[in-house]
């Protein structure tokens, strides 16, 4: 992966964690909802595509995380 890929991915990071803390500011945060997030929800997209980014980013961090 070049580095400007990396660099695309970071940014998109950070932008998927900021529109969290927005949700979560309009919406409040149901731990419950998030930890067995159903097909479809806000949650179920936000937590695959972190885990998609976060193991293009440092993937030997994360072979056995998710």
């Amino acid at each position: 992966m070049s580095s400007e890929d990396t660099d695309a991915l970071v940014k998109e990071h950070i932008a998927l964690q900021n529109e969290l803390r927005e949700y979560i500011a309009k919406n409040g945060f149901d731990y419950a909802e998030y930890s067995a997030a159903p097909e479809g929800s806000y949650y179920a997209k936000y937590r695959k595509r972190w885990t998609e980014i976060t193991r293009s980013i440092a993937p030997a961090m994360h072979e056995e995380d998710y």
